[in-house]
């Protein structure tokens, strides 16, 4: 693509298709879709069809670095945008670019938004252009998101591309999902597409990997037949991320709710955290936060110190709330 070529909406949509067919078909299938996509010399392999699809059809970075800076420019319009036409969404940014190292060239920018019950919540969305973000209508859901408005509750996706090739995903909810999100059971609040029945790798708070049903109905927690907990998506992506948008306040303290519902799962499902006949007892000098990251974070790594440190903050904050709340005995 040369560097005068927009992106337009029906490119959007293919890419996006593209994505989806590398990441549940087997791998005997690879071969033929690259073919279909015009990429027959590719290796038969998904990360390389698709990173061959991204350079040849959108713009490009030269590196990491530049890229990085693209995502960042991108992220802070979008931050402008979203503030100018004065809405009550609260945005957080997660994934790589959130924690300070991102993967390559065409990683992506990753959102959550908690949409308010104000009307312009729905026309920011609708004016993303006035961004610099392409989107596709037909995986945007913009129609279902007035509905999302009015009662606050479900699941909508906006998923596009920047001017400058950045991909852009909102994954929107709304505020009373939001609120209660820390406590939502599968089955609560309902994919955006159905998705055919596949598995999906969960770290559990004991440091089990399972293999678990991904259906069209799961969003959020996971309890394996022997009750043990497992996290789900929104949880680990509230967790690592920035919010850059809450002139309500409402997106902190979903945030808060979050660290605290984790921390004490973590706790609880790793004996740190018991009732006993003289009380609850918690034992601190256990439960540590590198080990929290451990078991339910395999990212750490990718953590620059700063972002490291924020976290940090917030796990010890959540871990004295609970400590307060149910007036621990500790351990010594």
């Amino acid at each position: 693509m040369s560097s005068d070529t927009r992106v337009t909406q029906t490119e959007v949509t293919k890419l996006f298709d593209l994505r989806t067919e590398l990441w549940t078909s087997p791998e005997s299938e690879l071969t033929e879709i690259a073919t279909r996509y015009g990429l027959s010399n590719t290796e038969a392999d998904k990360k390389a069809i698709l990173l061959a699809y991204l350079e040849r059809h959108f713009p490009h970075s030269a590196n990491n670095g530049e890229h990085f800076l693209k995502m960042k420019a991108q992220a802070e319009t979008l931050h402008r945008h979203f503030a100018e036409i004065t809405t009550d969404t609260c945005i957080y940014l997660f994934g790589s670019y959130s924690i300070g190292t991102i993967n390559g060239t065409h990683s992506d920018l990753d959102l959550i938004a908690g949409l308010g019950s104000n009307p312009n919540d729905l026309v920011a969305f609708e004016q993303l252009e006035r961004a610099g973000v392409i989107y596709s209508p037909e995986l945007s859901c913009l129609d279902r998101m007035q509905s999302i408005v009015e009662s606050g509750h479900g699941l909508a996706r906006v998923y596009g591309v920047s001017e400058q090739g950045v991909e852009v995903e909102f994954h929107v909810l709304g505020r009373h999902d939001l609120a209660a999100i820390h406590k939502l059971k599968p089955g609560f609040v309902t994919r955006v597409v159905p998705v055919p029945p596949k598995e999906e790798t969960r770290i559990s708070f004991t440091g089990a990997i399972m293999n678990l049903p991904k259906d069209s109905t799961t969003v959020n927690h996971y309890l394996s037949n022997q009750g043990e907990y497992y996290r789900g998506f929104f949880p680990d992506a509230m967790i690592m991320s920035t919010l850059v948008l809450d002139s309500k306040g409402k997106g902190q303290e979903a945030l808060d709710n979050v660290w605290f519902a984790s921390v004490k799962a973590y706790l609880y499902h790793n004996g740190y955290l018991k009732k006993t006949s003289q009380g609850i007892v918690i034992d601190i000098q256990r439960a540590n936060f590198d080990e929290f990251l451990c078991t339910v974070m395999p990212q750490k790594r990718a953590f620059t110190p700063e972002r490291y440190q924020t976290m940090s903050r917030s796990y010890h904050q959540a871990l004295n709330e609970i400590v307060n709340r149910y007036k621990c005995i500790i351990l010594s």
